[in-house]
């Protein structure tokens, strides 16, 4: 099943190096997204379910820990199954710098309530 929305991507096949979690009927896939030749910005995607995987929603890229970090590679996703915390660790780059980063995140809002979405209120 694809997981993500390469649709207005300039280079096919953009996507990659792809990590899930899982966790009840909460599912987050992050990957390496680069939509075109040249992207300035983050180069990590990520996707989620709410319905234990039977359908996806592209989320874009994935939220910069400060303005001017980029994550650039490597996604690694993890779940807490007790607590239901999401992490996501990935290589950065800052100017002048770089190193490996993690971020934890979760799902606010139920699945029925359409509001479900990874990284809020984390």
């Amino acid at each position: 099943m694809r997981v993500n929305d390469p649709s207005g991507d300039e280079i096919d096949a953009s996507q990659n190096e792809p990590s899930i979690g899982a966790w009840r009927n909460y599912v987050l896939v992050a990957y390496n997204d680069l939509p075109a030749f040249g992207h300035v910005g983050s180069s990590q995607g990520y996707a989620y379910s709410t319905d234990g995987g039977a359908t996806f929603v592209d989320g874009g890229e994935i939220p910069a820990l400060q303005s001017d970090w980029l994550w650039t590679s490597d996604p690694v996703i993890a779940v807490n199954e007790k607590t239901g915390d999401f992490y996501y660790c990935g290589l950065f780059e800052t100017p002048g710098s770089g190193g490996v980063a993690m971020v934890r995140g979760g799902f606010s809002g139920t699945p029925s309530s359409g509001t479900s979405r990874p990284w809020c209120g984390s």
